[in-house]
Parts: C-alpha cells; sequence; structure tokens
C-alpha cells in the first residue's frame, strides 16, 4: 500500500478540536476501539512555533553537554545519531502547549479512566536520512496497562518527513504481539500531521517510524498518562527525574500555572482527589492560564499598581463605615462592591464573584447555591443510634476541630482529623456463608481461591462468635472468608470496580446514596461472582454461587463529604432506594379471633 493511501485512511480518524467539549464521550468510544483518533487544530499556530524553536535550542545544548540523563532510549535506534528522544524541560513554551492540549483532551481522558498519572514529557526528533524503525509497541499487550500517548506535530509533517505508521486495532489483538502471526500491512495508517495537529495513541498499539526521505528535521513533542501508583514494564518512561510521579491530570491547572517553579520544592500528589480539597484549587480555566504564561511582565507591572489602589479604597472604606455607625447607630452595612469605587475584579476576587453564600435559614449555616444540590435521602440518615442530619454531622466536625486544636502540641489520638485531606483509607471484602457450606472443604477452598483472585490478597477465614440452635452453628464454626486491602492494591481494586465490574452486574442502574453509615464508610453488595471477569477461568469448578459484601473505608466525618469523594473518584451513583414502609402490627389481633370457630367439649 503506498504512502497516498494510508494518508487517506487517516481521515477516518479524524475529529476536530472544536468538537471536543460537545463529543468527549465518542471520541473516548472510537479511541478504545481503534487505538488511535487524530485531532486537527489542537495547537495555535504561534504556540506551535514557539516550542518547536524552544526544542531546537534546547537540543542543541543537550548534545553538546552530553549529559544522558536529558535523553530517553528509542527502539531501534541506539546511538545511531538519526533520532533523538529528548526529555523536555517544564519551560514556559511547554506550559503554554500543555494548557491548550489538556484543556480540551481532558474530558476525554477522564472518560476512558477517572485519574491519570503524567508519565512521559519530551520530543521525538528525528534528521535526514532516518532508516525507519521495525514494527513494535511501546508496552506489552500482556502485562501492561493503558498507557495514552499524545503526538504533537510542531511543524507540517508529509509523507516524506518520516511520519508515523500505525496499525489501527492492534492494541487488542494478542496474538500479534505474541508473534503468533504477521501483521497487516493493508490496515497501515500513515499519520501525516499539519503543524498544530496531534494523534492520541494507545501504548499498545503496533507502529513504527517510518523513514525520513526529506532534507528536514521532523520534531513531535508527546506526553504520556497512565493510572497513578503503576509503573509501566515498557520503554514508555522518557521524563526528567524530578517530574517523576508528580503531575496529575485533574491538577494540570496549578502546576501549568506562572506559579509553579522548581517541582523540587514541594511533592504534587498523583491523586489529588484523593489528597486535596477540589475547593482549595484555584479553578481557572484554561485559556486564562495561556494568557497569564504569555503576559508575565505585564501583569507584575498592574499588581504593584493595583496594591497601592487597594490600599486608598481599603481606608476610604473604613472611614464611610464609621461615619455611618456614628450617624445611625449600630446597623447592618455592605460594604460596595469595588466596581462602584472603580477597582476593577481579577485573580481570585473575580472568581469569587460566582460564590453565592446565602443563608439556610435564620441565624443558620450559610449555603453555597453553586454547589450540586445533594440527595434528599441524606438530609436525614437513620442510624443504630437516633438519627443524624447533616448539619448535625458538620457540627460534630466542628466540635472536634475546635477541641483538637486546644491540645496545643499534647498527645492526640490516632485516627483521621477534620483538616485531613478525604481520601480511601481501605476495602474490606467479605464473603459470608451458611453453616453447611463454610464446613464444605471445597466451598472454602473455592471462595478463598476468588477472594484472592479479585483482590491479590490472600484471605483469611471467620468464625461465628455466638451459638444458635436454630441456624445450626456454635462459636468458632467457619462462617465465610474476608480480605482487607490498602495503598495501591486498593487503588487498583477500586479502579477495577469502577470501570469493570459495575457495568457487568445484571440490572445496574447506579449505587444506592443512602448507603453511607454513621463513620461515612459506604456498602455495597454484589449478588454474584458474575461481574468479575477475573473468576471466569474458574466457572467450571464453582461449587456454589455466593456474593461479595464490600466495604469503602475513608477518613471522611460526614456524608455528603464521602458522596464528593466517591463521586469525584467516578463512581456512579443513581436514585437512591425508596424506603420501606413498616405496617405496624396490630397488638391485640391475636385476641381477635378468640372464640370463633369449633368450640372445646
Amino acid at each position: 500500500m503506498n504512502s497516498a493511501e494510508c494518508s487517506c485512511k487517516l481521515d477516518a480518524f479524524s475529529v476536530e478540536a472544536s468538537r471536543l467539549p460537545d463529543h468527549a464521550r465518542d471520541v473516548a468510544a472510537a479511541f478504545s476501539r481503534d487505538g488511535l483518533v487524530r485531532i486537527k487544530n489542537i495547537l495555535p499556530l504561534e504556540v506551535a512555533e514557539a516550542l518547536c524553536c524552544r526544542v531546537q535550542s534546547e537540543l542543541e545544548q543537550r548534545r553538546c553537554d552530553g549529559d544522558p540523563v536529558f535523553f530517553g532510549d528509542v527502539y531501534g535506534y541506539e546511538d545511531s545519531g538519526h533520532r533523538w528522544d529528548l526529555k523536555l524541560q517544564l519551560s514556559n513554551e511547554v506550559k503554554v502547549a500543555l494548557v491548550s492540549i489538556l484543556g480540551r483532551l481532558q474530558k476525554v481522558l477522564e472518560t476512558l479512566r477517572p485519574s491519570w498519572q503524567l508519565t512521559e514529557m519530551a520530543a521525538m526528533c528525528t534528521f535526514p536520512s532516518d532508516p525507519g524503525q521495525p514494527v513494535h509497541a511501546d508496552t506489552s499487550h500482556v502485562y501492561d496497562q493503558q498507557v495514552v500517548t499524545i503526538f504533537v506535530a510542531l511543524h507540517d509533517i508529509v509523507s516524506a518527513r518520516g511520519p508515523t505508521k500505525m496499525y489501527p486495532k492492534s492494541h487488542l489483538d494478542g496474538e500479534l504481539h505474541l508473534g503468533m502471526k504477521e501483521v497487516d500491512e493493508d490496515s497501515a495508517v500513515l499519520c501525516t500531521m499539519n503543524m498544530g495537529d496531534c494523534v492520541v495513541m494507545d501504548s499498545r498499539l503496533l507502529h513504527c517510524g517510518t523513514a525520513n526521505t526529506s532534507d528536514l528535521h521532523r520534531f513531535l513533542f508527546y506526553t504520556s498518562w497512565m493510572q497513578p501508583a503503576r509503573r509501566s514494564r515498557g520503554s514508555t518512561n522518557s521524563i526528567l527525574p524530578q517530574y517523576e510521579e508528580r503531575f496529575s491530570l485533574r491538577a494540570w491547572q496549578e502546576w501549568t500555572s506562572p506559579r509553579f517553579g522548581d517541582p523540587g520544592q514541594r511533592t504534587w500528589d498523583a491523586q489529588p482527589s484523593l489528597h486535596r480539597r477540589p475547593g482549595h484549587i484555584q479553578k481557572s480555566s484554561w485559556e486564562e492560564v495561556g494568557l497569564q504564561l504569555l503576559m508575565q511582565p505585564a501583569a507584575a507591572a498592574q499588581k504593584a499598581s493595583m496594591r497601592n489602589h487597594r490600599a486608598g479604597a481599603g481606608i476610604a472604606l473604613a472611614g464611610l463605615g464609621l461615619l455611618v455607625y456614628n450617624l445611625a447607630g449600630p446597623r447592618l452595612f455592605v460594604a460596595p462592591q469595588p466596581e462602584m469605587l472603580g477597582i476593577p475584579r481579577h485573580g481570585s476576587e473575580a472568581r469569587g464573584e460566582a460564590v453565592i453564600m446565602c443563608a439556610a435559614k435564620p441565624g443558620g449555616r450559610p449555603v453555597d447555591v453553586t454547589q450540586e444540590a445533594m440527595p434528599a435521602s441524606t438530609i436525614k440518615v437513620k442510624t443504630g443510634k437516633g438519627e443524624l442530619t447533616v448539619d448535625q454531622q458538620f457540627d460534630k466536625k466542628e466540635r472536634t476541630t475546635r477541641w483538637l486544636k486546644t491540645l496545643k502540641g499534647k498527645f492526640v489520638y490516632r485516627g483521621p482529623k477534620p483538616a485531613d485531606p478525604d481520601q480511601f483509607i481501605k476495602v474490606n471484602i467479605a464473603v459470608p456463608l451458611a453453616p453447611k457450606q463454610a464446613s464444605n472443604t471445597k466451598i472454602m477452598n473455592q471462595v478463598i481461591e476468588e477472594l484472592r483472585r479479585v483482590s491479590g490478597v490472600h484471605p483469611v477465614a471467620t468464625y461465628f462468635t455466638a451459638n444458635n440452635a436454630e441456624l445450626g452453628y456454635r462459636v468458632g464454626d467457619k462462617s465465610g472468608a474476608k480480605v482487607n486491602i490498602r495503598g495501591h492494591l486498593m487503588n487498583d481494586f477500586l479502579q477495577r470496580l469502577n470501570t469493570i465490574v459495575l457495568p457487568r452486574v445484571r440490572d445496574f442502574e447506579g449505587l444506592d446514596p443512602t448507603s453511607f453509615n454513621r463513620k461515612a464508610n459506604y456498602w455495597m453488595h454484589l449478588p454474584s461472582q458474575e461481574p468479575f471477569n477475573e473468576l471466569d477461568e474458574l466457572l467450571d469448578s464453582r461449587e456454589v454461587v455466593h456474593g461479595f459484601n464490600i466495604r469503602i473505608l475513608n477518613n471522611c466525618f460526614t456524608q455528603p463529604d464521602a458522596l464528593k469523594l466517591m463521586k469525584e473518584f467516578g463512581f456512579p451513583f443513581g436514585d437512591p432506594k425508596p424506603k420501606r414502609v413498616r405496617v405496624p402490627k396490630d397488638p391485640y389481633a391475636k385476641f381477635k379471633n378468640k372464640g370463633k370457630g369449633k368450640k372445646k367439649r
């Protein structure tokens, strides 16, 4: 197949960057199916040109210095001198490019998975007389997880300039990766792009760099993203050491802002949703961040003049307040808006303008009306020791906070504190069995093996702690098995539970938002082993069909905080289940039928 036919095929995988916000789910579905998608005009031409000059100057400097830290390994081109994998620093040109790319692709990536971590940030530089690469995949289809790589063209890439050849849908074919069959050249796609276009590729997709037969170089800026707390076994790790496992997709507005400096001064967590409140993140749009980066000198001069203007306006406001108090006595004084005094809003004040605070009731707690309203089922939660409303939960959190502040360095009890960022602590998976089933060795071995495959940790057996002659068990008899998982195993299980297991549950209509207990931990029940694809191999040897009781523990103090944490992680919540209406028993029912029927002799 010639290069013209390969280039025409790429149009079937193309989409305009302006359509991404409204068609993010469709683009993500096409990417999962084909393994690649081309996005046109994702980078402005002036930004691409500035980044291309930056890459060219930095490449010349690094080649003169000869420091191997700034260069990665290129498959098939070890020490050839024609192809260089340059690891880039987080300069202003790179920040502006990332702002434009991530501002448009964030919804697409989060549709695939809820959390991503930057694992690669570099530039692929190809020079004339480059012979080309053999067909390969960056990560293994058998052992590795999904890694998404974004290639951005910094200039026009024609067929003679060595574009990348990709094989759609090869990321799902295990026989190709194991060498059991040959690749189909008729399905190949040649990724020719204009300046500012990009190709999003699954790292498990088979591809190769073609020969550069022109007299010009070829520069590609690329970043790779993978799940947090995971390491790829392939070659996809072209990133400087100071940036490894520091940048997450959800916090990209922070580490691409002009205020961000040396990452060694502060560790940026790989999962901000689990360790930082979203309200504390400065939420500015990606267009504003790009303008801040391009207009830093002018902004510094404007801030200096604004400081003096605000100081004079503050003195005027204080004098006006004293005058009103002396003339009319103590009254409710509403400060005028800054625009009334000729002070323009910008920075955090402009973003705070959208937050409207109102009182829920006279003398009550102010409510942020811009936030999503909580479901009516969480307003009053029934627990074993009475009812706790949302206000009572927040009051308990405030009392604990005030008590901890009075300690002042004294002994502090072990456990979560209100000031801690909301995060998951551990996940408990239990399989309860009937006494006769638990006494069967084959069934217990089956349950233990299934829990081990689901969690990655060897489970332990559980035992009854009381006697019950009616159900037929005694103290010390086995009642099932359980397992506790923490850390990266917990994060991996929650990701699979959210993206794979729950969609496979039959007649699934979303999680129940009322299943939080008094300590804000979430409980759920899966009716069978069918949703877990890890247990499909044990289908023939299965002795009994059982359910799973899953408990997700966190350090949240209130149920709304826990619900917000799980929604940000990506758990699908549906409508609350209707409460059971219990009909009270008639205490005189046994006396109403007395005397009726056959009389005693």
